[in-house]
């Protein structure tokens, strides 16, 4: 039970990282730090037609560079508590 508990942990700081990376490298690319802005966009569109049911759904995740610096941050604020 404790191995799952910390897993859980790491995830939740490597996803707390990216969203404080993800805000801080917009902010910076407002202060014309172009290089630190650049996006990289991950999309994913399942859908499927069951003749009863029928879903879409459109998943989308842009990550910056310092939002990846945050969530490995995260990550190792994580293993080091």
């Amino acid at each position: 039970m404790r191995k799952s508990s910390n897993i859980g942990r790491a995830v939740l700081y490597g996803v707390v990282g990216l969203i404080i990376g993800n805000v801080a490298g917009d902010l910076l690319g407002q202060a014309h730090v172009p290089y630190v802005a650049q996006t990289t966009s991950l999309r994913w569109q399942p859908g499927a037609d069951l003749h009863m049911v029928k879903y879409h759904l459109d998943l989308q995740i842009t990550i910056n560079m310092v939002g990846l610096v945050g969530g490995c941050a995260g990550l190792w604020f994580s293993r080091k508590r």
